[in-house]
């Protein structure tokens, strides 16, 4: 293997190592045992803080799971809001400014619900929200700062601040999910890529 040819392979493994760092992912739990409340929504919501300086992404949810609740499908959701908790993933782009969202309606409140969610990071300075709504869009309960049950901040940079509450009736947990081992499948990558240019490097008998 010549210098030249090198050089490109491990600028590639370099560019492939940074794209896979630019989604982070959270298990998301939501304990509402405690809660006997009318029917409502489930909403979430990801949106820029500022539409002129705030970068454009999406959230991804999947794995969704709840125990005993009744859904009753998604109420119609914002512009370019794709997918349902029944026909997962749902995508919400945070393109529109504020007002980004997805509701699903709850006939009858359970025990818990669970998601995965992946977001990102290119959607700088953006929040996404969990919140518990009444059949008014109100909040049942408002333990974070705009209503919301749990939350996951996207400062300037990308870089993620999760926020989980306890409330009357349950609680909500945002647990960060490690990446794969990124780091060490890029150190085995270029430490094959050296091994093949020393081998290739070696003079023929």
């Amino acid at each position: 293997m010549n210098r030249p040819t090198l050089l490109s392979l491990m600028a590639v493994t370099l560019a492939a190592g940074t794209a896979q760092a630019s989604f982070v992912s959270y298990a998301v739990f939501v304990d509402t045992t405690g809660i006997s409340a009318a029917p409502g929504y489930i909403e979430l919501q990801f949106n820029q803080n500022n539409a002129t300086t705030s970068g454009v992404g999406a959230a991804s949810i999947s794995q969704f799971l709840s125990t005993g609740y009744t859904l009753g499908g998604a109420a119609p959701p914002s512009a370019g809001v794709t997918g349902s908790f029944a026909a997962l993933p749902v995508v919400i782009p945070n393109d529109q400014g504020f007002a980004n969202y997805y509701d699903e309606i709850v006939t009858t409140w359970g025990q818990s619900f669970s998601f995965l969610l992946t977001l990102d990071t290119a959607a700088t300075d953006s929040r996404f929200f969990v919140f518990l709504l009444d059949s008014g869009f109100n909040p049942i309960v408002s333990p974070l700062g705009l209503g919301e049950v749990a939350n996951v901040f996207l400062d300037s940079s990308g870089v993620p601040t999760s926020h989980s509450s306890i409330f009357p009736g349950g609680s909500a947990s945002v647990s960060a999910i490690p990446e794969p081992a990124t780091g060490w499948l890029l150190t085995t990558g270029l430490g094959t890529l050296l091994l093949a240019f020393r081998r290739g490097s070696k003079p023929r008998a």
